[in-house]
Order: C-alpha cells, then sequence, then structure tokens
C-alpha cells in the first residue's frame, strides 16, 4: 500500500477541476454512495462491490434526475482518474486498454471489467475512518452547494438534507433549535471552506421543517402519510434564495420568509420554473398543478 494523504485536500480538488460540464453532480455524489456502503459495512474500504455502487448512486439520484440516475458507471470509473479508488476486476486492477476508446460506454461493459473498488490506496487511512469519510460527505455537499450550475446546487441540497436527517438521529442533542424554535436564524456562507466553497448551519433545516410542518406547501404531499414511518419528519427545505448567490457572506435569515417545505418533485419544479424563486412561485406552482393536463 502507497503512503495515505493525510487530508481529503488533492482529492477535492481534483474532484472539482476533472467535472463534466453536463453532469458536475456525478462524481461528488459517488463519492457520497461510496461512503454510504462503507458505513453500511458493505464490503470494506479495500473491497467495495462495483455494482452496489452504481445501485447507490442510482438510489440518491433517481428522485432528483431519474434520467441520469443509471448512469452511477461514469463516475466511478473517472473517479480513479483523482486518485479516489482504484476499479479492480479478481483482485486486479482495471487498465484502460480493456476498452476500445480507454474508458467504459456502458454500465455493461464497465461491470464485466470491474468488480470492486479499492480506496486503500492514496487516502486509505481517511477512507477507513467513519469520521473522515463524514467530512468527506460534508465536503462534497459543500463543493455542489457553492456551483454555479442549478443541478448541482439542487442535488447538494438534496444529500445535504440526507446528511443532516442522518445526524441528528444519531447525534446525543438535538440542540436548542429543536426545542424553541426562533424564525430569525444566522447561515455563515464563508465559513466552511475548501478553498471558497460553503458551509451552511445543519441546524436550520431541521428549524425549517419543524416550523413550517411536512407537508409540501405546493402539493399537500405528506411523506409519513404514504410511507408510514419511513417518511416521519421528511420534507426538503427550499432557499427561496439560491445558497450560491449568498457565497462568500453571512447574513440573517428567516426560517419562514426565506424558505419553503417542499417535496422531492415540486422542490425541483420551482427550480425549473427559474428565478426569482420566492414564496409566489407557490403560486404559480399550484395553478399549473390544478390546470387540466
Amino acid at each position: 500500500m502507497n503512503e495515505t494523504e493525510s487530508t481529503w485536500t488533492k482529492l477535492i480538488d481534483s474532484i472539482e477541476v476533472h467535472r463534466d460540464i453536463r453532469a458536475r453532480y456525478f462524481k461528488p455524489t459517488c463519492v457520497v454512495a461510496v461512503c454510504n456502503l462503507i458505513d453500511r459495512g458493505v464490503g470494506s474500504f479495500t473491497s467495495v462491490p462495483a455494482e452496489l455502487v452504481v445501485d447507490e448512486f442510482e438510489r440518491l439520484v433517481s428522485n432528483l434526475f431519474p434520467n441520469k440516475s443509471s448512469q452511477g458507471w461514469m463516475p466511478m470509473w473517472h473517479l480513479m482518474r483523482d486518485g479516489a479508488w482504484v476499479c479492480k476486476k479478481d483482485e486486479v486492477p482495471t487498465r484502460r486498454e480493456v476498452f476500445p476508446l480507454t474508458k467504459p460506454r456502458s454500465k455493461k461493459e464497465t461491470l464485466n471489467v470491474v468488480d470492486t473498488i479499492d480506496c486503500s490506496i492514496q487516502f486509505g487511512a481517511l477512507w477507513q475512518s467513519k469520521k473522515s469519510r463524514n467530512q468527506l460527505r460534508t465536503m462534497m455537499c459543500a463543493l455542489l452547494l457553492a456551483d454555479q450550475d442549478e443541478d448541482a446546487n439542487l442535488m447538494g441540497e438534496y444529500l445535504h438534507a440526507l446528511n443532516v436527517e442522518h445526524y441528528f438521529e444519531a447525534g446525543p442533542s438535538h440542540g436548542p433549535y429543536l426545542n424553541s424554535v426562533d424564525p430569525i436564524a444566522t447561515e455563515n456562507y464563508a465559513k466552511f471552506r475548501v478553498h471558497s466553497r460553503i458551509e451552511r448551519d445543519a441546524k436550520i433545516p431541521v428549524a425549517v421543517k419543524k416550523l413550517q410542518g411536512y407537508s409540501c406547501l405546493a402539493c399537500g404531499f405528506n411523506f409519513e402519510k404514504v410511507y408510514g414511518e419511513l417518511g416521519s419528519n421528511y420534507i426538503e427545505a427550499h432557499h427561496v434564495v439560491p445558497v450560491a448567490k449568498s457565497q462568500g457572506s453571512e447574513k440573517q435569515v428567516n426560517l419562514i420568509d426565506d424558505f419553503v417545505v417542499l417535496c422531492a418533485n415540486c422542490h425541483r419544479m420551482i427550480h425549473r420554473l427559474g428565478e426569482p424563486w420566492t414564496r409566489d412561485r407557490l403560486k404559480d406552482l399550484k395553478v399549473i398543478l390544478s390546470s387540466p393536463k
């Protein structure tokens, strides 16, 4: 095993630079998928099943971008360039030359020559630590939220929400927001720094949902009513002002006026309506929902 890196900086910088402009959320989401699998004890950081990486990517992406969700094989392969891991078949590294164009062209072609990924080569000690994986997951969300790409922002918000829910379910204390909800809070958009990436206060979306409720304000969908306990206390918090536009600043936010709780579908649709993403956009969305199809 080679000497491992002591920080994620080199990996983060490489991922940030080497992303396809058509799918800027692919690599960060694939990294989160691998973190999730290792956390769940699927394989180990030295041998994560490739097919399950692709499946986990699909699970994460399907709610927002169903047409792209089956393409997890692409970032899994290309993340080798960033040093995240090595793709292997029967414990032997897969060489680029096995593909006619030195890169795979389909999921089937990829999984025919890749059965596991090995994360131990360059960042092994970091991949092995759950605390370090949590840091990487948070950095991937921050990278997406700081992007100047709408799809990346939306994916970052979604992954961030999943990460926050996991944190609050597992954490020893829910903090002051859950005990006494004040509609005014402060978000620091410059505190977290990997270059100039954004860190959001993890407690704010939780407080927003507690204050506004867990039913979509556009269509009324309630996850718990449909999914039972699995959907309990689940909803997404939509920023009226996209977080990317507040990059490098710190400002007060109103948990009622500056956020809207939405289901995943309406959250995506309100973004597609375009700016301005004010609460008045709820009216536009409701008109669309109620119009004859």
